[in-house]
């Protein structure tokens, strides 16, 4: 039992997770290269001009709440 409960720790701390910081810019290009810009007629400006980060938070919460979860994304 310890050793198994030692081995899961051990497979924690071995694995990374490497996540990705945009600047705007960045994010803009990389934006406009999947096709958001003009979108269902918004611009990739409307999605990185939102001052309210938290309808962003409300909303993801919600899709995850939903039967197909993230998976949507």
């Amino acid at each position: 039992m310890k050793f198994l409960l030692l081995l899961q720790l051990l497979m924690c701390l071995a694995s990374r997770v490497w996540g990705k910081i945009f600047g705007r810019c960045e994010l803009a290009q990389v934006l406009k290269r999947a096709g958001l810009e003009g979108y269902r007629g918004h611009t990739v400006a409307d999605y990185l001009l939102t001052s309210n980060i938290n309808d962003d938070i409300v909303c993801a919460m919600k899709i995850a709440q939903r039967p197909r979860s993230l998976g949507a994304w």
